[in-house]
């Protein structure tokens, strides 16, 4: 209810900072009138967004005819750029590029430029990305040169393929609205209450396009925790959360949040403990709702097979007598290539398992082909997908330097790559090769025919099949075909996949719920869930925390990340190590001296139980 002044709400794992921001939605509409279309509630995934709705629905706060904008922030700057696109220079069909995409055209960048230089592809876009997301201008000196002039031929590419990276979308919103004060006066009358989730996720970029989308600060409401800040390679910034009361005049914090609904006492009190050995963070005193329960178990195994071996015998013993299901459980690990043992085991055993690393489905490349054709399908003039499609089988027979060509002749003559395909025996660098050409077009012409006549699910079975692809990711994707609307076409299916790839960009688990299997996940991917049962992996002094990141700050955010994977846990939490790990999860084998993480000795003992694997059942 408060009112008057900006107001940050800072809470604890499993607080209800979520049914906060409810509850406060609830009031402003039935308690002091205000119209619905004059609420922004900001969340950081669309997963976020659908749980907002649920609460609503769940509680019956207001009537579903009145429920406000409920928007991730990217989907909000999208809408803004979408509206305005002439007044930024943007085509009105742009779309959001993905990061294999976007690492295509800053190797045509590099290449169209000749440059040689110092930093590799990955670097360039990871620099071109951290400028973006602290909203850094590429005129200011301080940028390097080599790096502007890359900046700014990507740009154009962008362009070109009317485009827009992720990370430009939040600061090409923000430069809008404070480049043109009509536009930047309507969006603030618009949004007379902001209200903000997560808001320790916050980076430069994303503060900058919040203060400018404030239409009146006293009504902004957000909420946090600042120990729960773990997208610092993304940008974001811890400070921006504890230095609230200082960035917004009359800013209060309120600290009344402090019981914990989730976790038992053990598990939050130790949680708590580990936590507070970082020195940039704000105190709080939390409490657990849900008893003492279980000690931590900190698990030690000579070897990451008798690691797996113990952990599924305990999940099979326990999953058989009925005490939790194969969906009670989780497993987290910090780096890639951890889980290996553990999967294999699991599987061996006939535990289902769901794996999420970064980037979901989408990180397979058959996935991301198929959804290629599925583009090219619907528009022949996607440029992008349809260079995905030439590296595909589809594209047999058309080399590198081929392709290279064609992408020349296209942005020389500024014309769509399909047009060029279409036409290669009109052009004398492309002749020699025009049956390869044809053949091309003839197959997708083949297939766009095909596809007028099947379901979507169907569809992304053929093209399963024309590329050769057996993962079970395919069903995965099958299945999100079937969760359409009936009548939905080809375009809608494709929106929706638009959708949930921001979703997983910007930090969505992706998690299936319903599905009774052990998920096996990384810890970035933590947030947001709960299990009755989690298992930490890759505690080991020499994996976690990396000692590649070994800065204070990097660090402390590592420190955040374990604290936010234990506080998943409601009743049983499991930290794990062992004396041998035979890798290579990164580069080659990972050489342990058998110690456990020092996260582990930070956690006050009287919360744990130390034990080896076999005793484990």
């Amino acid at each position: 209810e408060h009112e008057g002044s900006p107001l940050l709400i800072l809470a604890g794992p499993g607080a209800g900072k979520t049914l906060m921001l409810a509850f406060h939605i609830q009031h402003l509409i039935n308690r002091r009138s205000v119209a619905p279309r004059a609420i922004l509630a900001v969340t950081f995934t669309t997963e976020a967004t659908g749980k907002m709705i649920e609460t609503l629905k769940k509680y019956e706060m207001i009537e579903s005819s009145a429920y406000p904008r409920i928007s991730t922030l990217h989907s909000e700057a999208r809408r803004i750029l979408s509206k305005n696109f002439e007044k930024i220079g943007l085509p009105a069909d742009f779309f959001v590029i993905d990061t294999d995409e976007s690492m295509m055209l800053i190797k045509d960048a590099v290449e169209d430029l000749g440059l040689r230089g110092r930093m590799s592809i990955k670097e360039l876009k990871k620099e071109i990305d951290r400028k973006k997301e602290n909203n850094v201008h590429f005129s200011d000196p301080q940028v390097d040169e080599e790096l502007k002039k890359v900046y700014e031929r990507y740009e154009h590419l962008l362009l070109y393929n009317r485009a827009s990276d992720y990370s430009g979308l939040i600061m090409k919103a923000a430069r809008l609205l404070s480049q043109n004060r009509e536009l930047l006066a309507k969006y603030r009358q618009r949004n007379q209450h902001l209200l903000v989730d997560e808001y320790q996720d916050m980076n430069k970029a994303q503060y900058d396009l919040i203060c400018l989308l404030t239409g009146n600060v006293d009504n902004l409401f957000v909420v946090g925790d600042d120990d729960q800040s773990i997208y610092g390679w993304r940008g974001a910034d811890p400070s921006i959360i504890m230095n609230f009361p200082k960035n917004f005049e009359g800013g209060q914090i309120s600290s009344d949040l402090n019981q914990c609904w989730r976790c038992t006492e053990h598990i939050l009190q130790g949680a708590l403990g580990l936590v507070s050995h970082n020195r940039n963070r704000c105190h709080k005193t939390l409490h657990s709702k849900c008893g003492e329960g279980s000690l931590i178990n900190v698990l030690h195994s000579p070897s990451e097979e008798r690691e797996a071996k113990a952990i599924a015998d305990w999940i099979v013993e326990k999953c058989s007598n009925g005490s939790f299901r194969p969906s009670d459980i989780a497993i987290f690990y910090p780096i890639q290539g951890i889980p290996n043992k553990m999967i294999e085991e699991l599987k061996s055993r006939g535990v289902e398992v769901e794996c999420r690393g970064g980037g979901g489905i989408f990180k397979d490349k058959d996935i991301r082909k198929i959804l290629a054709h599925m583009r090219i399908l619907d528009n022949p003039n996607d440029n992008l997908a349809l260079r995905k499609c030439l590296d595909s089988p589809t594209g047999r027979g058309i080399g590198e330097e081929r392709k290279q060509s064609l992408r020349r002749i296209a942005q020389r003559t500024n014309r769509p790559l399909w047009d060029i395909v279409a036409r290669a025996h009109s052009y004398e660098e492309l002749e020699k090769w025009q049956k390869s050409f044809r053949r091309f077009a003839k197959q997708v012409n083949e297939l766009r025919e095909k596809s007028k006549e099947l379901k979507i699910d169907e569809l992304v079975q053929l093209l399963a099949d024309k590329i050769g692809a057996t993962s079970s990711n395919v069903d995965e994707l099958k299945n999100l075909a079937k969760l359409l609307p009936k009548g939905s076409n080809l375009q809608d299916f494709l929106r929706m996949i638009r959708d949930r790839r921001l979703d997983v960009t910007e930090g969505g688990a992706g998690v299936k719920e319903g599905k009774d299997t052990v998920k096996i996940l990384t810890m970035h991917l933590a947030k947001g869930l709960e299990f009755k049962v989690v298992f930490l992996l890759g505690m080991e002094n020499d994996i976690f925390p990396n000692p590649r990141y070994n800065t204070e700050k990097q660090i402390e955010e590592q420190r955040r990340s374990c604290y936010v994977a234990m506080t998943r846990a409601r009743e049983e939490l499991f930290m794990c190590y062992v004396t041998r790990r035979k890798g290579p999860p990164i580069r080659g084998p990972i050489r342990l001296d058998g110690k456990p993480s020092p996260f582990i000795s930070e956690i006050p003992q009287k919360h744990v139980r130390w034990s080896k694997a076999q005793d484990l059942t």
